[in-house]
């Protein structure tokens, strides 16, 4: 199964999201629900917050990419 993350290790990740496609992206949830009502639901209110791997319905990896970039310019953003 191809990977994208944005680190070469995967230790300090914490979820992993499965997209429609088969890709599995390695994330930090604090930097998701930081930068994202969508990931702080999902985390908080939802059974994806405890679950290893979760599946992103209807989104492809080109998709991911694009929220990956913008999650990661936020996050550099704030600080």
């Amino acid at each position: 199964m191809p990977r994208i993350s944005g680190q070469k290790e995967e230790v300090l990740c914490d979820i992993k999201l499965e997209t429609d496609n088969g890709v599995l992206v390695c994330a930090h949830k604090e930097v998701l629900v930081t930068a994202s009502p969508y990931f702080r639901a999902m985390f908080t209110s939802f059974a994806e917050g405890d679950k290893g791997v979760v599946n992103l319905r209807e989104l492809d990896c080109n998709c991911w990419w694009i929220i990956f970039i913008l999650v990661k310019l936020w996050s550099l953003y704030k600080t």
